[in-house]
């Protein structure tokens, strides 16, 4: 059975357990499917991760969506928590003040950050095939090593162009992270790319991980099968 409790914890993110710290970020995405801007589709994301050293983890996240890269095309927001401690995962809803969820089906191998790996590169490459530091720099005040990977896709001509900021002093935590497919004459035609815009190392502020006060627990079909 798949395991919903990842989803509510990682939000479909690779940001890592091991440091206890608050990270606002930013996703913006395009896609191009023909000639000019017709069949064109963006979205950008802003979110933010709060993570403790047990595990817990809320996730708080607003998308925008555009076509014709301009023209708005829906929103949504997405607030979930995760409870290391009783292995509990939550998500919700505030329009209807209702928090769906409960204890967990499913246990985990947690993945943590690399504390001994003092140049990234053993990070950079469980990360980016192929990777190589290219240059140093900062991001979100923090110094950072950037890593990148240039590799031909199917069909001919297609290219993918990976870089990476992982930041040393932080256990090489991915800073920035972007993907850009190419084709003719070297022109995106797809890209992503998640950035740190802040970052605030420690516990988050007590009452991070409480459910809100008053809201109704509903319990999804995914924890039906749990008494």
């Amino acid at each position: 059975m798949p395991c919903g409790c990842v989803l509510l914890a990682y939000y479909g993110l690779s940001i890592l357990d091991g440091l206890p710290r608050t990270s606002h970020y930013q996703i913006d995405q395009f896609e191009n499917t023909s000639w000019g801007f017709h069949k064109t589709r963006r979205e950008t994301i802003k979110g933010t991760a709060y993570i403790s050293a047990d595990g817990s983890r809320r996730n708080d996240a607003s998308s925008s969506s555009f076509r014709h890269w301009f023209i708005p095309d829906g929103s949504s927001r997405m607030h979930s928590l995760y409870l290391g401690g009783p292995n509990e995962g939550y998500e919700v809803d505030h329009e209807s003040r209702t928090v769906t969820g409960g204890p967990c089906a499913c246990t985990w191998t947690r993945l943590e950050l690399d504390r001994n790996d003092p140049t990234c590169v053993r990070t950079a490459n469980g990360m980016v095939r192929d990777a190589h530091l290219s240059q140093e720099g900062r991001t979100a005040g923090h110094r950072v090593l950037w890593f990148s990977a240039n590799r031909p896709l199917p069909p001919p001509g297609t290219r993918q162009k990976v870089r990476l900021a992982l930041a040393p002093a932080l256990a090489c935590e991915a800073l920035e992270y972007s993907i850009t497919d190419t084709g003719f004459l070297d022109i995106p035609y797809r890209t992503w790319r998640y950035r740190v815009v802040s970052y605030l190392p420690g516990e988050p502020p007590p009452g991070t991980f409480r459910l809100p006060p008053g809201y109704r627990i509903k319990k999804p079909r995914w924890l039906r099968a749990i008494p």
